[in-house]
């Protein structure tokens, strides 16, 4: 089932076709048409989507399965995003291919039956330039960069898995695809960090960070360990390259994922597989990120232990 309304700040619930005989800017704190905006909806086109498909079960078949409501603010950040994704489709070169919607479908068996299932993806960029280059855009924080930069894409797992279903779906269609990226578009990125970032070395002799422009800094420059310099992304926005896998693994990987969605719908929502740590970002999304924590079993249970 889909969303059917917001919830305001007092917990109470209001449907989507009762927003505008009863706005009230006090009570929603935004003027209506963002308000209107943040409730408008993507249709279904396919039994699942990538998105869905390198998400948790337990999430999607809860959505499925009950009503539930959303609070709009948690909706800005991505409306923003989809906004801006038909703006860069508007601008792309006119060989691009750009949010087109590619589709595959399976017979996966799960629990003993053999379900017939439509996946389905919405690219964000693809040309045929040197071998297939696919871009995806990702409105999200400085933090992300920073990991990413960090740690690899071992840091965004689900990023690559999700990648790397699209390129398998473009593949079905006929095109190649050997290079995988995200642009990252930065909000909440400051000229003034990066400049602090840049400003501050890491002193060998005193074991910790002086201001280049200080009088420590300056007296000090020779120890600098370029090993632990800070890392601020340079600009607003930053690509970032994913390791492409091979096209069976990416058939491995898609069945698999099917076989446990499906499974997923075939049990009880006190039987659902739980969700991993990895899948509730430590617990964080259950208690403010999850629209459907209220009909949770594994939230309930883990309440009952805290």
């Amino acid at each position: 089932m889909p969303a059917i309304g917001f919830v305001d700040a007092r917990g109470i619930q209001v449907s989507f076709e009762e927003l505008e005989a009863s706005y009230d800017s006090e009570r929603w704190n935004m003027p209506l048409p963002v308000l209107k905006s943040l409730s408008r909806l993507k249709r279904s086109y396919c039994d699942i989507s990538v998105t869905e498909l390198v998400g948790p079960p337990q999430i999607r078949v809860l959505k499925q399965r009950h009503e539930y409501v959303l609070e709009p603010g948690d909706l800005i950040w991505a409306t923003f995003g989809t906004g801006l994704h038909r703006m860069l489709e508007l601008r792309s070169e006119q060989n691009a291919l750009t949010e087109e919607r590619l589709m595959a479908e399976f017979d996966v068996e799960a629990a003993g039956q053999v379900c017939h299932i439509r996946l389905g993806g919405i690219p964000d960029h693809y040309v045929e330039a040197d071998g297939g280059i696919f871009t995806n855009y990702k409105v999200t924080s400085v933090y992300k960069a920073v990991i990413l930069h960090e740690k690899g894409p071992e840091a965004a797992s689900d990023w690559v898995a999700a990648e790397n279903c699209y390129a398998y779906l473009m593949r079905r269609h006929g095109f190649e695809v050997s290079r995988l990226q995200v642009c990252l578009l930065l909000r909440d990125w400051s000229a003034r960090d990066r400049d602090d970032a840049m400003n501050k070395f890491y002193c060998s002799r005193c074991q910790k960070r002086h201001m280049r422009d200080s009088g420590p800094g300056r007296g000090h420059a020779e120890y600098e360990d370029p090993s632990r310099a800070i890392w601020y992304p340079p600009s607003q926005i930053h690509l970032v390259g994913l390791p492409v896998w091979p096209n069976a693994d990416c058939e491995h990987y898609v069945r698999e994922r099917l076989r446990a969605h499906i499974a997923a719908g075939l049990v009880p929502d006190h039987e659902l597989p739980r969700c991993t740590d990895s899948e509730t970002w430590n617990g964080r999304r259950c208690e403010s990120y999850c629209e459907v924590a209220a009909f949770c079993h594994q939230r309930r249970r883990c309440d009952a232990h805290s």
